[in-house]
């Protein structure tokens, strides 16, 4: 697979929002040894994981809508307004700099990981649980999950994502 870095004007076939010089810069100014130390190749697949991972995480929370309907990735989006601090307009042909930190730290994540990705792995099922009654023989079935169903919530990622994804509260100043 190439690697395609998105560059605001919504290509068809980009799969990065960060190229792998960026994801060297902020790392070597953060003093990761170990981000420098991967082969390109590694460095693109965990870059890329951490891209898909994000849009499907966070393809309903980001703010604004998609540029067009044939471009690979979420951003660049259009009527993109920060949730933080309302005077703040992200361009349709922008990729935010806040975006591209978030997508660096899950590449990151996914390093530190041993290359997994950051979807949960756990199983998620349910478990019957019979209610009854001898006398009245009522039976009753409830289902409760089972085994996780928790979210692992990635700081380092999330943070760099305020303002870009919404609360899911509009306000609409007059």
């Amino acid at each position: 697979m190439a690697f395609v870095v998105e560059d605001g004007t919504g290509k068809a076939d980009s799969n990065s929002y960060v190229s792998v010089a960026e994801a060297d810069t902020y790392f070597t100014d953060r003093g990761n040894t170990e981000w420098i130390a991967l082969t390109n190749e590694q460095k693109e697949t965990y870059l890329i994981l951490s891209a898909q991972w994000m849009d499907a995480e966070y393809c309903s929370k980001y703010i604004g809508y998609r540029k067009t309907e044939e471009q690979a990735m979420e951003w660049p989006r259009s009527c993109a307004q920060n949730s933080v601090n309302c005077n703040i307009y992200y361009s349709s042909t922008t990729i935010p700099v806040s975006l591209k930190k978030a997508q660096m730290e899950g590449g990151e994540l996914i390093r530190a990981n041993g290359g997994s990705n950051l979807w949960e792995t756990t199983e998620v099922g349910l478990k019957k649980v019979d209610s009854s009654i001898d006398v009245i023989k009522d039976i009753k079935e409830y289902f409760y999950p089972t085994g996780g169903g928790t979210t692992t919530v990635y700081g380092s990622v999330k943070n760099n994502l305020c303002g870009l994804i919404s609360s899911g509260v509009k306000v609409i100043r007059q």
